[in-house]
């Protein structure tokens, strides 16, 4: 990958002439990982991710559901971690 969001942070990589590499990589095992992220970039991740908990938090708001069951439950975009 050679292009990344021009940033300030990243201006001395570029008067230095060091290139710039960013990758990584899903566990193949983890099979409903390689199912949501599919050959999806970062930010296009990111942006998901915003998006579906920005109507998660629409949804809670709106209904009865408790914001514990709104923000994780059993949803597979949701790491065990992050609950």
């Amino acid at each position: 990958m050679a292009e990344f969001e021009y940033t300030r942070e990243c201006i001395i990589f570029d008067l230095l002439r060091i290139p710039l590499y960013h990758g990584w990589l899903v566990d193949p095992a983890e099979t409903e990982v390689m199912r949501v992220v599919g050959s999806l970039s970062y930010n296009q991740l990111v942006d998901r991710i915003i998006t579906y908990k920005g109507g998660k938090e629409a949804a809670a708001a709106s209904s009865s559901v408790s914001p514990a069951v709104a923000d994780g439950g059993d949803d597979p975009m949701v790491s065990s971690e992050s609950k």
